[in-house]
């Protein structure tokens, strides 16, 4: 029996896996092209790695603070 439940653990998380890295590439082309909105060019910074993304977060929310009120 409690191999069972193993086996159906893992066949879920085995279903579930292909769903996380397709979320993981959605994601990194939002910021992609969020960057290139924003900046109006091609502004490449690493990625390659979480603080990448942190950095690339961090400077997209540091945008939209400076500029929320400009008109």
């Amino acid at each position: 029996m409690r191999k069972a439940k193993l086996l159906w653990k893992f066949i879920l998380w085995m279903l579930l896996v292909p769903f996380l890295a397709v979320f993981v590439l959605f994601l990194e082309l939002f910021m992609f092209l969020l960057n290139a909105i924003i900046n109006f060019e091609f502004h490449w910074i690493e990625i390659d790695s979480f603080k990448g993304m942190k950095e690339e977060w961090r400077y997209a929310i540091s945008y939209l603070k400076r500029n929320w009120n400009e008109d």
